[in-house]
């Protein structure tokens, strides 16, 4: 598995491929998959962070990141929508959870809500270092678990190494003065 900035054209790969609870919750907003993984890139907002996980094959398995809420630019709804392959190797994480801290760095609190049933997504939220709230929340008549996190910065470690082709072409030429 690898991980790289995300485009449209992955949210039009794993939509078909999301995993029926992952489903089930966008149902609950009302929301479908298409529409929610395309999402970071029409709210067009700064500090929007979205990255695509990749199988050995290239085929995208999980999208996540980051969306600065409309009022409150420094408040940031995290996510995560998935295939089921990304839950049978966890060791992948340690690079997410790079990502992660330095994508949180760009917000005071960044918090977001699942359903109980979500217990591997659950498990990555945790991972990330959120903290989970023992008091559920109702959403439209159904129990949620709200998680949220207070960032604390980032180590200032670079995350290219962690990042694919395109991530590394985007920061190669952010940083090209020529």
């Amino acid at each position: 598995m690898y991980m790289d900035i995300s485009i449209p054209e992955d949210a039009f790969r794993l939509a078909p491929n999301l995993r029926q609870l992952d489903k089930y919750e966008l149902a609950l907003m009302g929301r479908d998959p298409l529409w929610s993984l395309l999402y970071p890139f029409r709210a067009n907002r700064p500090n929007t962070h979205t990255f695509t996980v990749f199988n050995a094959q290239d085929v995208p398995i999980a999208m996540w990141g980051v969306c600065p809420m409309y009022k409150s630019p420094t408040k940031g709804a995290a996510w995560w929508l998935s295939t089921d392959e990304p839950f049978k190797s966890w060791h992948y994480l340690r690079n997410q959870k790079r990502a992660f801290e330095w994508v949180a760095s760009h917000y005071k609190f960044v918090f977001n809500f699942a359903t109980a049933e979500q217990k591997q997504s659950l498990r990555w939220v945790q991972y990330m270092g959120f903290t989970i709230s023992d008091k559920e929340v109702l959403v439209k008549n159904v129990k949620m678990k709200y998680f949220y996190i207070e960032p604390k910065g980032f180590n200032g470690e670079p995350i290219d190494d962690v990042c694919g082709p395109r991530w590394r072409t985007l920061n190669q030429n952010s940083t090209d003065n020529s």
